[in-house]
Parts: structure tokens; sequence; C-alpha cells
């Protein structure tokens, strides 16, 4: 067997290995039912701890979502969890991990074998090519993970309703939600359930799940929640119309989605053409297309044509994008 041959066994062997020992055993270790107590109980903690250095502010003040009185280290601290916390946490950290490390490879074994860039150079590539891949991966899922909220938190509002019109108290029916709705909205308002459990104040405790989830419409429902509680009134006609508001954006952002298939499709088709075309024709006559890997004008062709199908297929993304 050749070294080439036995380079890329090793490479696929390691790639295994790492994806196994990466995300395979943590999330096993992490499923384990004494790791998931623990590891709730030690957040409704910390974010108590945080927020006993919090004075007590009226609501109506737009300081509430602010942690002013925290050093920046507790603030640094408190931002990167919440950066994480909403898309699955250590293990989307570690996913985008590996997918930079993954496309960083990539990169560094393009620039050194194919275009025979400096090593220096290469491992700049490498770097920035890894980097990029890991901010429009957290870009890609936290979008997802805010859309499939907002989809759910409608049923969960009216849950709430429903439970708040048969006299049942607002932190029961949040806990109701919590065991009925679908995911996210459930481990957010069982989040909110088991920090009420441990003794924090439902204020404090609404005000920590919505630094963590920064949607408006939550935000909303939160301040709704702790106005009546504060001063009284009518709940659920409030609550009724966030719901009608949130299902009818809902409509909205499926209407956009199925009005932009088919462009979405045309960029998804015109962006893998070259890309099979050109695989196809390398195969055909290597010579040929090797000219556009060496040193030169081909060099300089390929960098253009490259930079000119990503900047049309970001156009047509960022055009028919599903914001949440």
């Amino acid at each position: 067997m050749s070294n080439l041959a036995n380079m890329m066994l090793f490479l696929v062997g390691g790639g295994v290995f790492g994806v196994f020992a990466v995300i395979v055993i943590p999330e096993w270790w992490r499923q384990r039912p004494s790791a998931r107590i623990a590891r709730r109980f030690a957040m409704h903690v910390r974010n108590a701890r945080a927020d006993s250095l919090i004075p007590t502010l009226a609501f109506g003040d737009a300081a509430i979502f602010q942690d002013e009185d925290l050093s920046r280290l507790d603030r640094a601290r408190r931002r990167i969890s919440n950066l994480f916390a909403n898309i699955g946490g250590g293990r989307a950290l570690r996913r985008l991990v590996l997918l930079g490390a993954g496309v960083a490879v990539v990169v560094l074994a393009a620039a050194l074998g194919w275009l025979g860039w400096d090593f220096l150079v290469a491992i700049l590539a490498a770097g920035g090519g890894g980097l990029a891949a890991c901010v429009i991966g957290y870009v890609q899922m936290k979008r997802r993970w805010q859309i499939a909220f907002l989809n759910n938190l409608a049923d969960a509002i009216d849950l709430v309703i429903r439970a708040v019109r048969s006299g049942i108290p607002v932190s029961e029916a949040i806990r109701t939600a919590g065991e009925e709705i679908n995911e996210p909205v459930r481990r957010e308002f069982q989040g909110i359930s088991d920090s009420i459990d441990l003794g924090i104040d439902l204020k404090q405790a609404l005000r920590t799940a919505a630094e963590r989830i920064r949607l408006p419409d939550f935000d909303f429902f939160v301040i709704t929640l702790v106005i009546q509680r504060e001063t009284g009134g009518q709940l659920a006609e409030t609550l009724e119309g966030l719901a009608l508001i949130l299902r009818r954006r809902k409509e909205l952002r499926m209407k956009v989605k199925a009005m932009t298939a088919e462009g979405r499709m045309s960029a998804a088709i015109v962006g893998g053409m070259p890309i099979v075309a050109g695989g196809a024709m390398y195969a055909m006559d290597p010579d040929h297309m090797g000219r556009l890997f060496e040193p030169g004008t081909g060099q300089t062709m390929l960098y253009i044509a490259v930079g000119m199908m990503s900047l049309g297929i970001l156009v047509v993304h960022q055009l028919t994008k599903v914001k949440p």
C-alpha cells in the first residue's frame, strides 16, 4: 500500500475517532440522570446567585434586562453562556469546533497541495476559513432555534391562558405548559419552573430566561406576566393578543418560505453546477483543468470565479432567508 493510501486511511480513521471522541462520548456522559440533575441544579443556583447581585428595579425601567452591577468577568461569563445555551450548550460548541477544524483542514490541504501557497499564508487561510465556518454555523443554528421557539411559543401561551382562566396561578400555568409543549419552549418553561422550585422569585426567573432567549416576543410575554403580577389586570386578553400576533408572524414566515422556494432551489443548482462540471472535466482531462491551479492567470481566473459565485449565492441567500 502506498504512502498516500496509508495517509488517507490514517486521516479517515482519525476523523472517525475524533467524531466519536468529541460528540458521542461526551453526549453519552451528559445524558446520565445524575448529570442532568446536577446540571439543572447548578444552572439555577448560578442564575440565582447572579440575580442576587442586581437590585430590585421597576419593571418599566429599560435596565431590567441589564446586569450593570455585575463585574466584567461575571458579565462576560453570562454572555458566553447565553450564546450557546439556546442551541445545545456544550454539544453545539463541540459541533462548531469540529466543523471549524474540518474546514480548516480542507482549506489547508487545498492551499498547500493544489494551489501551492506558502505555509504561513495557508495557515492564515485555514484559520480564517475555520473561523468563518464556525460563525456561519452558529448563526444558522441560532436562527433555526429562534424560529422553532417562536413557532411553539403561541401554543404555550394558549396553555397559559386556559390555565389562568381556570384559576390556576401563573407559576403553575408555566409548569403545565412546560410539560405539554414541544421543544425548545419546553426546556425554557421547565427551567423557569425549576427556578421557582428552588426558591427564586418569579420575576427573577422570568428575567433570567428573557436575558438568555433575547427575543422581543418572549420579552413582551415576560413583561405582561410581571406587570399583571404587580398591578393586576386582564392577563388572558393581553396574552390572547400576543398569541394572535405570533400566529400571524408564523403564517407570514411560512408564506415567505413558500414564495422563495424557487429562488433558493435555483441558487443551489446554479451554485452546484460549476463544482460538478469542474469535477467532471478534471476527471476527463486533468492537465487541461490543472491550469486553473497553476500560479498566474489560471489562479487569478479561479479566484475571480469563486469570489463572484460566492457573492451571488450570498446575495440570493440574504434575499430569500426566512427571518425570525
